[in-house]
């Protein structure tokens, strides 16, 4: 998953803080990244863009298929599959993803209801996928495929005391500079740790034997 880090000096030509909308640090950063990236390399197919909106109809993460939906729905969050054939066909597909997910619910022929825990339900379920995928990345690496894992949670998971070996760590979280572990625990599984803290764990290397507990 190739990407790019860009650090911003927090002072503005004049030596005053420089002053962020929240908006902006999270959406329109992309979108200006993207509009330059059309300028220099051209913009994206007509092909390019509807292989991406069939690929969202049946993730399990938030889509910009969801937001659509979301802001095409009514007060009491119903909402019908509309626009032009072939959003009206992805959206409608979409539709009946999110009812197998538990999200929607078919109230007439067509006309759905949106979950009110929608996006935050999506939001997790990616990020339980893109953990997923990073412990299979991290087994892979550690030639340790085929060992059973487990994303370390002492209050949901049942464990409190989690006992192993260091195998990996990276960024879980780069905006708010929160890492992760990954740990060969006594129980024979791979455990994904997420740290509670910036600054926690920095200095533990691979190999290093650690206890961890949830903090009280």
């Amino acid at each position: 998953h190739s990407h790019t880090h860009i650090v911003v000096r927090g002072k503005d030509d004049t030596g005053a803080d420089l002053v962020i909308a929240r908006e902006y640090i999270s959406h329109g950063m992309r979108e200006r990244a993207a509009e330059i990236v059309s300028l220099d390399l051209g913009p994206r197919t007509d092909l390019e863009i509807r292989n991406r909106l069939s690929r969202e109809v049946e993730q399990e993460r938030f889509t910009s298929l969801d937001g659509d939906l979301l802001r095409q729905m009514d007060g009491d969050r119903t909402v019908a599959p509309t626009g032009e054939a072939f959003r009206q066909s992805l959206r409608a597909g979409r539709l009946r993803k999110l009812e197998r997910l538990g999200l929607a619910e078919e109230i007439g022929p067509g006309k759905f209801r949106l979950d009110g825990d929608l996006r935050a339900v999506l939001q997790r379920l990616g990020e339980r996928g893109d953990i997923i995928k990073t412990l299979h990345r991290e087994m892979t690496a550690q030639k340790r495929k085929g060992r059973d894992y487990a994303i370390y949670h002492p209050v949901e998971g049942g464990v409190s005391r989690l006992t192993g070996e260091v195998v990996a760590r990276g960024m879980a979280d780069q905006f708010h500079d929160r890492h992760y572990l990954i740990v060969d625990a006594l129980d024979g599984r791979m455990h994904f740790v997420r740290l509670g803290m910036k600054d926690e764990g920095r200095e533990i290397e691979n190999g290093a034997v650690v206890a961890i507990e949830p903090h009280l």
